[in-house]
């Protein structure tokens, strides 16, 4: 049985990855600052940002294949922090991909579409990328180091949704589905757009890649570009929630009332054609995915996870 290691399997597409590699592989995580115990997987506490401790837990799971999930991505914070955004971002991305290097194990680096600044959407994975803030800065920078290790490892370029095992924690779905579900008002972007996927959907393309000797950068992500108020209003409709809640505004509106620091890209999204084609495989509608988020729901998904108290991390 093959072993994998998620490195950040507290996150959302980290939790996602155990559980999903769970079922058919020996699967390992680290965490950091939200210790947490999966189903039918071994975590530790790790500061990959540490280089020495990078390579002794790397080392000690000797793992076939490394899906590194690890990431500062609260834009605001990674402004007032660049130290600490670099020292996510950057530095964890490249002891990781030493570690994997010295270990002989294949490395899955997960990227962003924030590594474009949105000026025109639809990014391939030939389009150079360019920087709108710090986040996106270091997400450029991390990815780099990554490559610079070694040419041949993967890097998946994506935007995620999915239930959270952190609740504080908050994505686009889950900020609207907690809004409405209490029934409280909220105002949704009707100038950004973005093709995103379901975390779970994505762990489950991410084990093609793991069996793959396949090189280089992917995009994975949903079929279909929605603003966030259309994502609003889809999400609205799928559970009933009452769409009169959901009120309009524009990134201008935002960064006039201070509610975004960071500049944001108006249009993110990518193509996914490459993936599909080499891979054989048709990647999920964002509808088809907001159905799957509700189903998970219904299924007591977060059932897989349990947070460690403060005291115990």
């Amino acid at each position: 049985m093959k072993r994998i290691l998620v490195a950040g399997g507290s996150g959302l597409l980290g939790g996602a990855c155990c559980v999903h590699f769970s079922e058919n592989f020996e699967t390992f995580f680290s965490f950091h600052d939200h210790g947490v115990k999966i189903k039918g997987c071994n975590g530790w506490k790790v500061d990959l940002s540490n280089e020495r401790q990078a390579q002794k837990f790397v080392q000690k799971v000797n793992p076939d294949a490394i899906i590194n999930t690890v990431a500062l991505t609260n834009l605001e914070l990674c402004e007032e922090k660049p130290l600490l955004a670099e020292k996510v971002n950057v530095e964890t991305a490249r002891n990781t991909a030493i570690a994997a290097k010295d270990n002989g194990s294949k490395l899955i680096h997960i990227s962003t579409n924030y590594v474009f600044d949105g000026e025109r959407g639809n990014y391939s994975e030939e389009d150079t990328p360019k920087a709108a803030g710090v986040y996106s800065c270091t997400k450029i920078e991390g990815d780099e180091a990554v490559l610079a290790v070694k040419p041949e490892y993967n890097i998946v370029r994506t935007c995620i949704f999915g239930w959270n095992i952190v609740p504080e924690r908050k994505n686009s779905v889950s900020w609207i589905y907690d809004a409405l579900s209490r029934g409280q008002k909220i105002s949704a972007l009707t100038d950004q757009y973005m093709n995103i996927i379901l975390a779970n959907s994505l762990a489950e393309n991410l084990e093609l890649l793991v069996n793959s000797p396949k090189q280089g950068i992917y995009n994975i992500s949903a079929h279909g570009s929605l603003s966030k108020f259309e994502l609003a209003s889809r999400v609205a409709e799928l559970y009933g929630f009452d769409k009169s809640l959901i009120g309009k505004s524009t990134l201008k509106e935002f960064y006039d009332k201070g509610i975004f620091k960071a500049k944001r890209p108006r249009d993110g999204s990518l193509t996914i054609q490459k993936f599909e084609k080499e891979f054989k495989v048709k990647l999920p509608s964002m509808d088809e995915d907001l159905a799957k988020f509700r189903k998970l729901g219904e299924q007591n998904y977060l059932s897989n996870f349990k947070l460690a108290s403060p005291s115990r991390q």
